[in-house]
């Protein structure tokens, strides 16, 4: 079975996160939400739920999706730009066995409303990541 860690945005609730996009990234999977400090998105705030997405990749196995929204998907960008290549070198998180899904991502480099390099996404990663915008 597929375990999927959900990252809601600041002051979101991860019961609908599990249906956003009309269910299809969850779909089959045991969802665990990942309760990180979300009344805010100070730096400590996401770094806290950087720390809390590491410690669950680095203790599951098996297939994993990670989903976050907003500030989840900052998250996502963070783990991957602190931790992605190391965890991947160390074989600590298989890259074959994880996909990240970031969605309404505020720091994407192509678009985002608060981009900036220091905590946007990394452009080259071993890991399987989609980005879903919408254009407004």
């Amino acid at each position: 079975m597929t375990t999927c860690f959900l990252l809601a945005g600041s002051f979101e609730s991860t019961d609908t996160l599990k249906y956003q996009l009309q269910g299809d990234i969850t779909a089959g999977a045991l969802c665990i939400p990942i309760g990180w400090p979300n009344f805010g998105n100070s730096d400590w705030e996401l770094e806290a739920g950087r720390e809390m997405l590491d410690e669950a990749l680095t203790t599951t196995s098996g297939q994993i999706i990670v989903f976050g929204h907003k500030d989840g998907a900052r998250i996502i960008n963070l783990w991957l730009k602190v931790y992605g290549q190391t965890r991947f070198d160390d074989s600590l998180v298989n890259a074959s066995l994880v996909k990240f899904y970031c969605i309404g991502d505020p720091v994407n480099r192509r678009g985002g409303v608060y981009f900036t390099e220091d905590h946007c996404m990394p452009e080259d990663t071993p890991y399987d990541v989609t980005i879903i915008t919408r254009q407004y």
